[in-house]
């Protein structure tokens, strides 16, 4: 698992730099928004992990990954709450979540890094 938590938040942090510097470089190539698949590449990666961790735990466990989790259910119930209830406010709250979705990577890589 030491070698698991290791290759983790190293693999993040080339994500979460390398994603956004590719799209960046090829610009002219892609489409106003191919860079939302950067989006599921991280968090397909991180979703990966917090199985892992959530399946596998460790001793080792900070405040970090408690508040990492209660915030991420928060934005589920509340993305649930707002597509049953189908009305505009959806549409504001998601692309608030696209601005605080890297918040919360950077949050989780933090946490993986620490622990």
């Amino acid at each position: 698992m030491i070698t698991f938590k290791r290759l983790d938040w190293i693999v993040q942090l080339v994500l979460i730099i390398g994603v956004p510097l590719f799209f960046l470089v090829n610009q002219g190539r892609y489409r106003d928004f191919d860079f939302i698949s950067g989006y599921f590449i991280v968090g397909g990666w991180q979703l990966m992990s917090i199985l892992v961790h959530f399946f596998f735990p460790r001793n080792t466990k900070i405040k970090l990954r408690a508040i990492h989790g209660v915030l991420s259910l928060i934005i589920v119930l509340i993305t649930a709450v707002l597509v049953a209830a189908d009305n505009d406010v959806l549409i504001m709250f998601l692309i608030g979540i696209l601005f605080v979705t890297p918040a919360l990577a950077i949050l989780y890589l933090v946490t993986c890094y620490l622990e």
